[in-house]
């Protein structure tokens, strides 16, 4: 499988891999390995990335006090010179709350368009589905926590808030085989749960969804893609070589954080670029089947309506439909 991220001297970098299966009704399936504090270059890449399938498959686990987990992912962006991956959401914004039985009756689903600015020449849809925990199912996992480890959660949270000033994520090396947790280690001890809860609780329900996605008659031969942090990989990965029959058919590197500010590396080296140019090949090849059906053209300016991506002037003029009516 390889690793799915990896350190060298220019930085940290994740690995984009897209797999195949013999069976041409199989959709194709790509892993988005995210780290959740970054480049902004590598934020706008993968997101076009992302634009570039039918089906995204994303995080959102529901997480108590998430507000506080928010803040800690800006002090670390700050005292690193880094850009968040959900971008700087207000504090004090009220998010919408969900029920106790939010995600019992099934996943979340989205369905994103990005046109151009009169919503009628071009049009691209992505279903977008939310294949992580959802409060049903997170309050679950987060009551098989000790209660002694709840009790040391305070604490945990206050060394935190005081080493994020005085760390540099920069400096941060990914580790490929890192050493077995020590029961011994009193900070291991009580941070165990919590990776429990947050990696292995939410890499099985993963490896389910997945599972259970990849063979509905709704998604045959389509481009699915999972958008997910890196950690979680590997596992999924594991699910769909061996369990599915899927093998690797391609693979690629981009720059998630650079080891300093200031360091300049092309945008072809770091791997930007390359999803924004695939993304718009395929606005024009269809632009193309457009000319030839209809013998005219319509120019406008394509801007996306629902993740800011910042688009280029290019001739469109089609619609594209996706039938997500079967199940």
């Amino acid at each position: 499988m390889g690793d799915f991220n990896y350190t060298d001297e220019n930085g940290i970098w994740v690995r984009v891999t897209k797999y195949s299966h013999p069976n041409p009704s199989m959709p194709t399936l790509t892993l988005l390995p995210m780290v959740h504090i970054g480049e902004k270059e590598f934020f706008r890449e993968m997101n076009y990335e992302m634009w570039c399938h039918d089906v995204a498959f994303l995080e959102g686990c529901h997480m108590p006090a998430r507000k506080l987990f928010h803040l800690f992912h800006r002090l670390f962006g700050a005292s690193s010179g880094l850009s968040l991956q959900s971008g700087k959401l207000p504090f004090w914004k009220r998010w919408k709350r969900e029920s106790k039985t939010h995600g019992q009756a099934g996943l979340t689903e989205i369905h994103a368009k990005s046109g151009c600015n009169c919503g009628k020449c071009y049009q691209k849809d992505l279903l977008k589905i939310r294949a992580d925990l959802h409060r049903w199912h997170a309050l679950k996992a987060f009551k098989a926590i000790p209660l002694w480890a709840k009790l040391g959660f305070p604490f945990l949270i206050l060394a935190v808030l005081i080493a994020a000033p005085f760390l540099n994520l920069r400096d941060h090396n990914v580790k490929s085989d890192e050493p077995e947790e020590s029961d011994d280690d009193f900070f291991d001890r009580l941070t165990k749960p919590f990776r429990k809860f947050a990696i292995d609780d939410r890499d099985l329900f993963l490896r389910m969804v997945i599972a259970e996605e990849i063979i509905k008659p709704r998604h045959a031969a389509k481009r699915l893609c999972v958008k997910y942090g890196s950690k979680h990989m590997p596992a999924l990965a594991e699910t769909v070589l061996a369990d599915f029959g899927y093998k690797l058919a391609q693979s690629r590197n981009v720059l998630a954080v650079k080891k300093t500010k200031g360091m300049e590396i092309s945008p072809a080296k770091a791997g930007y670029g390359i999803a924004e140019e695939n993304y718009w090949e395929e606005v024009d090849i269809k632009t193309e089947q457009f000319k030839t059906k209809f013998n005219g053209v319509t120019t406008s300016y394509p801007q996306d309506i629902s993740i800011g991506l910042v688009a280029k002037p290019s001739p469109v003029s089609f619609v594209v439909q996706a039938d997500y009516s079967r199940v």
